[in-house]
């Protein structure tokens, strides 16, 4: 088996760009305008989400998702469900936040990087109907998660839109 290294030199030179992804705050939305535009099969969609609980299911739950084994197999993971996407000729979407605190996890080389304009009153709602067992979800805990998750948004200029647009953008694609 190659190790991560192996595995990067020969990816390295391959073209790991996506058309569209969506980031943005935890419990915005992301996932419903995905199901909301995706029409007949009309992108093909990679959801961070699901690498996580893929690599949770093989090898337990990390300590810490920024370890240098853990960043590894997550990016090993999504850099072979990209280059499967792009063997069918159609548009790809990644869905998800792509960043633990301050540290990126993977690199999402996209045409169009956006995220929902939703206020914070609303995220922080959602999350704790979404979540509502989780006890560490005092306001201020998504205050400093709120805040995390909209610092790596803006450092990588992510463009703000509304729920409807993101949608109408997803169901343009071609």
């Amino acid at each position: 088996m190659k190790n991560f290294k192996e595995f990067l030199r020969e990816s390295a030179n391959q073209d790991l760009s996506v058309d569209f992804h969506l980031a943005g705050h935890f419990a915005s939305g992301k996932s419903t305008a995905v199901e909301k535009a995706q029409t007949s099969n009309n992108f093909s969609l990679i959801d961070l989400d699901e690498i996580f609980f893929e690599l949770v299911k093989k090898y337990g739950e990390p300590k810490s998702t920024s370890t240098p084994e853990w960043e590894s197999k997550f990016k090993k993971l999504y850099t072979e469900k990209v280059l499967k996407a792009k063997k069918k000729n159609k548009p790809i979407v990644v869905v998800g936040h792509h960043w633990e605190g301050s540290h990126r996890i993977v690199d999402v080389d996209a045409k169009e990087k956006v995220y929902i304009d939703v206020s914070k009153k609303k995220v922080f709602q959602q999350r704790k109907e979404r979540d509502y067992e989780d006890k560490k979800l005092t306001d201020a805990y998504l205050e400093k998660e709120y805040k995390s998750v909209q610092n790596n948004l803006d450092k990588e200029n992510y463009i703000k839109l509304p729920f409807n647009e993101v949608v109408k953008r997803l169901k343009e694609l071609k």
